[in-house]
C-alpha cells in the first residue's frame, strides 16, 4: 500500500477516456505509473489509496481526473449543507438493459433510493452516444419514460410550501411544442402535483414549472434556451419562483404554491387526463438531475451544484456566477 505522507503524492492524475472499458493509467505527480488497467481498476486503485489508514483523504468522483492533495476534490451534491439533497441521477449509476442499447433505470445517488425505472423496453430512452465530456445521457425520442414510484417519490418531491430546486443538464429539444422533463402525473385535476417542462415552440423558448397543467404554479422565462444545445437548467421556488439557465437567473412570473401530490413521479414524460394517457414527450438528452430541498439559504447549494455540473460537462457559466472560472471544492481530508 501507497501512504500518503507530507508532500509523497501530491497529484494523482488519471489519463483515458470516461465510460469506456480502454486500459487507462494512474500516474503520481505527473511521473510515476501507479496502475494500467480498466477504468473500474484504476478508480479502485485510486479509491484503495485516499483511504488507506495513514491519511484517509476524500475520494473525488469517478470524472474527476485530477486530484491535487493541495485543494481537493471538485465539491459533489452529496455534500451540500444549506439543503437537504433528496434526489441525485447522474450517468454513473444509469443501468444498461440486457441488449446494451437502453437505459433502464437512472438510480438514485442520494440516500432516498428513488431510483427511475421502466420495465417495458420500447419505452426505456436509448443509450445515448457519448457526449458531453464523454458522458452517455438518456436519449429521449418523445416516447420514453422512466419513473418513481408513489412510494419512493412521494417522500422527495412533494414538498409542501418548502423551498427546493431542481438542477438539471439536458440537451434541449430541436423543435416543438411542450416537452415534460420532469412532473408527477395522474389525473391532472389535481392541482398539487409538480411540472418542469420546455415549451420551445418556433417564437418562443420557455422554461416553466407548474401544477395543473402550468396553470396554478407557473414560472416562465421567456427566449431562456436556444434550440438543440445544452444548458444547466435550475427550476424552483424560494420566496418565489426560480429559474436560472447556465447560472444566470431569467425572468419568472408567477406566485409559488404548495406541491402535495402523491403520484408517481416521471422523467421524460408527460401525462393527462384520469385515463392516464401519455403525452408531451421529451425528445432530448437528460444527462444529470439533482433536486434539494429546505432553508433560506438554498441558493448557495444552487450556485455550487451548478459548478459542479459546469466543470463535469464543460458548459460555461455565466461570467458573473461565483464558479465561473474555477468550480467548487471540498474539503482534501475527511
Amino acid at each position: 500500500m501507497i501512504e500518503l505522507v507530507g508532500d509523497f503524492i501530491r497529484t494523482m492524475t488519471i489519463d483515458g477516456e470516461i465510460n469506456s472499458d480502454s486500459r487507462i493509467t494512474l500516474k503520481t505527480n505527473q511521473t510515476e505509473i501507479l496502475g494500467r488497467g480498466s477504468e473500474d481498476y484504476i478508480i479502485s486503485l485510486r479509491k484503495s489509496i485516499l483511504q488507506n489508514k495513514t491519511m484517509n483523504y476524500r475520494v473525488p468522483e469517478m470524472w474527476d481526473r485530477e486530484w491535487n492533495h493541495r485543494i481537493g476534490p471538485i465539491w459533489a451534491p452529496d455534500s451540500v449543507s444549506d439543503s437537504t439533497l433528496q434526489c441525485w441521477l447522474k450517468p454513473e449509476q444509469f443501468q444498461e438493459d440486457t441488449d446494451g442499447t437502453e437505459y433502464s433505470a437512472a438510480n438514485d445517488s442520494s440516500s432516498n433510493s428513488v431510483n427511475f425505472t421502466q420495465s417495458s423496453t420500447s419505452l426505456m430512452p436509448d443509450i445515448g452516444s457519448k457526449g458531453l465530456n464523454g458522458f452517455k445521457p438518456l436519449d429521449y425520442n418523445g416516447s420514453h419514460e422512466l419513473f418513481a414510484t408513489a412510494a419512493d417519490g412521494n417522500a422527495v418531491f412533494s414538498v409542501g410550501t418548502t423551498n427546493f430546486m431542481c438542477i438539471m443538464v439536458v440537451t434541449t429539444p430541436v423543435d416543438g411544442n411542450e416537452k415534460d422533463v420532469l412532473i408527477q402525473h395522474g389525473n391532472r385535476t389535481d392541482s398539487g402535483y409538480m411540472r418542469i417542462y420546455l415549451d420551445s415552440t418556433s417564437s418562443n423558448t420557455n422554461i416553466v414549472l407548474g401544477t395543473s397543467s402550468g396553470i396554478a404554479f407557473e414560472s416562465t422565462a421567456t427566449s431562456a434556451f436556444s434550440f438543440s444545445t445544452s444548458h444547466i437548467i435550475t427550476v424552483g421556488k424560494d420566496s418565489s419562483g426560480v429559474i436560472r439557465v447556465d447560472g444566470s437567473d431569467k425572468s419568472a412570473s408567477g406566485t409559488p404554491q404548495s406541491i402535495s401530490s402523491t403520484d408517481d413521479t416521471m422523467l421524460g414524460m408527460g401525462y393527462s387526463g384520469t385515463s392516464g394517457t401519455s403525452e408531451l414527450g421529451f425528445n432530448g438528452d437528460i444527462y444529470e438531475v439533482v433536486f434539494i430541498k429546505e432553508t433560506d439559504t438554498i441558493l448557495n447549494d444552487v450556485k455550487k451544484i451548478e459548478g459542479y455540473l459546469s466543470a463535469k460537462y464543460g458548459i460555461d457559466l455565466d461570467s458573473g456566477h461565483d464558479y465561473y472560472n474555477n468550480p467548487p471544492r471540498t474539503t482534501v481530508i475527511e
